[in-house]
């Protein structure tokens, strides 16, 4: 099962929608959360300075490939 890295320079709770649009976008290609592809979430939390330990992180899972949510 392919694994999707998702990394967000905010909150949970604020990239919620963004997360839910992107399982959506996802669902139309065929891919579904935990049936035949597994998302890892990361949230820095607005704490810029955590993005390349959460990088390295998905990195080192081996995560398939990583998309980002960008701007604040």
């Amino acid at each position: 099962m392919p694994v999707v890295g998702f990394l967000s320079g905010r909150s949970a709770n604020d990239s919620e929608w963004v997360a839910a649009a992107f399982r959506r976008g996802l669902g139309e290609l065929g891919f579904v959360e935990k049936q035949n592809v597994a998302i890892e979430y990361r949230w820095a939390e607005y704490r810029w300075e955590r993005l390349d330990a959460l990088v390295a992180d998905l990195i080192q899972r081996q995560v398939t490939v990583i998309a980002t949510l960008s701007g604040s």
